[in-house]
């Protein structure tokens, strides 16, 4: 094969190779740009399908509602022809490169049909509610603030206008004016004095209520008058003499009586200024003992006496076995005389073998005395007493003490000791 030959054989294979990669890469664009893909708005869509595929890849999953019913008053606006009409290298090289193509989405709305529609739905929906402070069990308490189902439609209808995608009235709800965190000062300042409490042993209870503390005008107010009444009501429980008592009397039987010198009193003076201290320093105290003028022991004592005066008779006991008793000569009946002798149970607070007894247009002297009150009355001889018992004490009645025989009141008073409880009645 001659030079010539070979270069004439060499020319034509090139030809026909440069035939064959230009047909493969005209196939090759053709494939590409009927069977590749497009990437648009980040969805890759088919060449061939390009309106079909972004209608049902892209549009369908966009809404402008969640609530279907309001998206009859909105419409998509986009324009896809830009990519349909795309060259065929064009879409060879977007296939490619997988590079993305953005076409912009935009919606018109019927502003004042979907305004109407809102306001009618409105008119049933529920208002919001504030949040509010209200009573609990023992203090005060936010009732949260709720949401309602009340639209904001002016809130809602901004959105539209720029155009927001996938809205639910439910995200623009009219909000309360007034949150849980609002409230929280105003609370923690309220419930502050109705926390602090003084409890006492007997439990009684100084405490601060719902009537002492209250808001008004979102002003926290404490009634120090009524605050007041309840520190006297609770101390009152330690204020007993005088009270009803219930003792067992000499054959054992329950009585009850009312009046005397048995209990305790509170010594005020001291008890509240320590109240008020402490409140002031918002310091709680639990089981406390108020400060005490006169405490009685707690049991009445082992050996008792009892005076009836009815039957002008007195008997020293223990349990149901009587050590000893005797008639007596208690004080003048007549209330207009102011002599008669105090009921209730007392104490012996005073034991003096041989006292004057002075008075209004009298000085007596008696060899055992035994006093029950503060005011003077008490158990002593009284040899002046023609006789003891019946009705002597109508017409010759004491002062308002309890006469005895002379020779019984000896050993009344080698009996007796002080705090030994005495039942009148």
């Amino acid at each position: 094969m001659t030079s010539g030959e070979r270069k004439k054989k060499l020319k034509i294979k090139i030809i026909v190779i440069v035939s064959a990669v230009v047909v493969a890469f005209v196939a090759a664009l053709i494939l590409l740009s009927v069977f590749g893909r497009v990437k648009v708005n980040g969805v890759y869509l088919s060449n061939k399908h390009i309106k079909r595929d972004f209608e049902n890849k892209i549009m369908s999953t966009h809404t402008v509602f969640v609530e279907d019913k309001y998206n009859k008053f909105t419409k998509f606006k986009y324009n896809i022809k830009p990519i349909e009409n795309r060259n065929i290298f064009t879409k060879a090289i977007d296939t490619v490169t997988g590079r993305n193509n953005n076409v912009k989405i935009t919606y018109d709305v019927d502003v004042k049909g979907i305004k109407k529609t809102l306001k009618k739905d409105n008119k049933r929906n529920k208002k919001p509610k504030n949040a509010k402070i209200v009573k609990g069990e023992k203090l005060y308490k936010i009732r949260p603030a709720k949401l309602g189902t009340k639209v904001n439609i002016k809130g809602l209808v901004k959105s539209l206008k720029n155009h927001a995608e996938n809205i639910s009235v439910y995200d623009y709800l009219e909000q309360p004016k007034i949150l849980d965190e609002d409230l929280e000062p105003t609370l923690k300042k309220l419930n502050k004095p109705l926390k602090w409490h003084i409890a006492y042993k007997n439990g009684a209870e100084i405490r601060h209520n719902f009537d002492t503390v209250k808001l008004v005008k979102g002003k926290v107010k404490v009634d120090e008058t009524q605050m007041r009444k309840i520190i006297y009501k609770a101390l009152a429980t330690y204020d007993t003499i005088g009270g009803v008592w219930e003792f067992k009397d000499h054959k054992g039987k329950k009585q009850k009586v009312k009046g005397g010198t048995w209990g305790s009193t509170v010594d005020y003076e001291r008890e509240m200024p320590y109240i008020e201290k402490a409140y002031k320093k918002k310091k709680s105290h639990d089981n406390r003992k108020p400060y005490l003028l006169r405490e009685s022991p707690k049991h009445y004592s082992k050996i008792k006496i009892e005076v009836s005066i009815p039957k002008q008779h007195m008997w020293m006991y223990k349990g149901k076995k009587i050590i000893m008793q005797s008639d007596v000569v208690t004080g003048l009946p007549n209330p207009k005389k102011k002599r008669q002798t105090p009921v209730g149970v007392f104490y012996i607070s005073e034991r003096k073998p041989g006292k004057y007894l002075k008075g209004r247009g009298y000085k007596t002297w008696v060899d055992y005395w035994m006093r029950l009150t503060p005011t003077g009355v008490g158990f002593h001889d009284a040899p002046w007493q023609p006789r003891f018992g019946g009705n002597r004490y109508v017409v010759g009645g004491s002062h308002g003490c309890i006469n005895l025989p002379p020779a019984f009141a000896k050993k009344l008073y080698d009996k007796t000791e002080s705090g030994m409880t005495t039942f009148i009645h």
